[in-house]
């Protein structure tokens, strides 16, 4: 998960938020999951992509600082 969230950080920061959609596809695609519509709209409004793509960074970051503080307690 720490390197899934690299890759997300650094295409984020590096302005390449088109490729961190298609990283996030792949990653639907894996668990066999359908790729939500509402997500694949906001392909087209580069402010509504970047606001969701900085809100799911800090979310996965939030659930991964849980994880981990789940492990250190068992």
């Amino acid at each position: 998960m720490e390197r899934i969230s690299a890759i997300f950080t650094h295409l984020y920061s590096e302005g390449r938020e088109v490729e961190m959609l298609a990283v996030l596809r792949i990653l639907y695609d894996v668990v066999g999951m359908q790729f939500p519509e509402e997500v694949e709209l906001l392909a087209v409004h580069p402010e509504a992509r970047q606001y969701f793509l900085f809100s799911f960074l800090l979310d996965m970051d939030d659930i991964m600082q849980d994880f981990m503080a789940e492990a250190a307690e068992a």
